[in-house]
């Protein structure tokens, strides 16, 4: 009896099989450098949301009743929270993509990134100096 009864089989180990070890594994990134992507990404949306809160909320009050003064109104007031929504959530998906390299986090920061930048640009280049 100097063989063990049972013996651990190969397949079990992490790096065993052809499969296994052609695939490598990526390291995440360094989390500081996306929370500060984040912070940027936040500073730089700050002042286009606060715009568009009360663009939204002024184009909702105003006119005759509370639908506003226009057929329009209530599509702006959504273009609005679409835009807000796209500048919350992008500077974070962004993080995200960054540590984790993961192309569906890609897809979804640049998706949401895109139409949050235009509408920032056009804010800052429509504010008064």
């Amino acid at each position: 009896m100097s063989q063990q009864m049972y013996e651990p089989h190969d397949q079990h180990k992490p790096n065993s099989g052809a499969r296994a070890s052609s695939v490598t594994r990526v390291k995440p990134r360094n989390a500081v450098w996306a929370a500060l992507m984040a912070v940027v990404g936040y500073g730089l949306f700050a002042v286009p949301m606060i715009v568009l809160v009360f663009l939204a909320m002024f184009n909702s009050a105003s006119g005759p009743g509370l639908g506003g003064g226009h057929e329009g109104a209530g599509f702006f007031v959504f273009l609005c929270v679409a835009g807000i929504l796209c500048m919350v959530a992008s500077p974070a998906l962004m993080a995200f993509a960054f540590t984790f390299r993961n192309r569906s986090l890609w897809i979804a920061a640049i998706c949401t990134a895109a139409p949050a930048l235009v509408v920032a640009v056009m804010i800052y280049v429509n504010l008064p100096v």
